[in-house]
């Protein structure tokens, strides 16, 4: 094992299951000491696993997209950590369904979570990411991001929102020593997804979606986004900022 994130403090937000879970378990592994961060109380779940495991977790009950209760994040991270090196922006939800059928509150509520809740957590965790010698930021967007899906407006308009606000936030805390990228996950065989399997008909039918779009002909396992988020957090991608990596069997 590399230990790529031996002594690096961390916090992840989302982390309860999928692709956040699986991250959390991963950086744990590779030496790093966390916050995890979800609005679901199973989050201390997830920690304790890690504890289990011999890994450093801390478990926070938060709404991301709360000002309030993300700026309680900063003494929660000051106190467990002494600091932070990276920040996962992980937590998100999926809104499905004919964008003239969409309520005004469920479009207001996924970019309160999925574009409003990153932006809380780095405007509350800059000072500290500034301090570290190393910081770096990974967002988490997806392929809707990159070019779109029917039936699936808001969730795409979010995390098309995402690369733009990772892009223009690496011109910015360049100097600062501060690296932020985006990774872009595909299909992801996650409970997550349920809803947009559901709109495309069920498992058969997205089934033959994978197999006839995906050139791997299948979906990833939320450890190989785990694997993604890694390489950006970690200093095998140093000289690396403002990009969005692709991690989805070849779609995009």
């Amino acid at each position: 094992m590399s230990r790529a994130l031996e002594d690096r403090r961390a916090l992840i937000t989302g982390a309860t299951a999928n692709i956040g879970a699986a991250t959390a378990r991963l950086f744990a592994q590779e030496g790093a000491r966390l916050v995890l961060v979800d609005r679901d109380p199973a989050i201390e779940e997830t920690a304790a696993g890690i504890r289990e495991s011999g890994g450093d977790a801390h478990a926070v009950v938060a709404d991301v997209s709360s000002a309030d209760e993300v700026d309680g994040l900063v003494r929660v991270v000051d106190d467990a950590l002494g600091g932070l090196d990276v920040l996962v922006n992980n937590a998100a939800i999926q809104r499905v369904g004919a964008v003239e059928a969409i309520p005004v509150e469920e479009w207001d509520e996924i970019f309160a979570i999925n574009v409003r809740g990153y932006f809380l957590m780095v405007r509350a965790l800059l000072s500290a990411l500034r301090a570290s010698e190393a910081a770096s930021i990974v967002n988490t967007s997806s392929q809707t991001g990159l070019h779109g899906a029917p039936g699936a407006t808001a969730y795409s308009a979010t995390k098309g929102a995402v690369i733009a606000f990772t892009k223009a936030l690496a011109l910015e805390l360049a100097a600062d020593g501060i690296r932020v990228n985006a990774i872009a996950p595909g299909w992801v065989d996650t409970k997550f997804n349920t809803p947009a399997i559901t709109m495309l008909g069920g498992a058969d039918a997205h089934g033959d979606l994978v197999r006839a779009t995906i050139p791997l002909g299948r979906q990833a396992r939320p450890e190989e986004i785990a694997a993604g988020s890694l390489y950006l957090a970690s200093a095998q991608s140093s000289y690396m900022t403002g990009q969005v990596l692709a991690v989805d069997g070849g779609l995009t």
